[in-house]
């Protein structure tokens, strides 16, 4: 599902960061957030499967928690290959 989302009822939580995906609409929604002085990342652009564990790993860097990210990152993949087999 999508949302419109606008800059200002972001704003209204006073974020220090913003990510999101290829969802948020518009997505010029982050170029307006990074002008008003928020990191604001698009981290998953597509929607694509094969880009989620680079995704999952972005994030665990973001926050701080890139060990956690790249070890969950691998826990995604395993899972995929997994489910491709059965």
């Amino acid at each position: 599902m999508h949302r419109n989302i606008t800059a200002e009822s972001v704003l209204a939580v006073k974020p220090d960061l913003v990510l999101g995906s290829y969802m948020v609409q518009p997505a010029s929604v982050y170029q307006r957030l990074t002008g008003l002085k928020v990191k604001a990342v698009n981290v998953a652009p597509k929607e694509e499967v094969n880009t989620f564990a680079s995704s999952i790993k972005t994030i665990g860097s973001y926050v701080d928690k890139k060990a956690e990210g790249s070890q969950l990152a691998k826990r995604w993949n395993a899972g995929m290959s997994n489910g491709k087999d059965g």
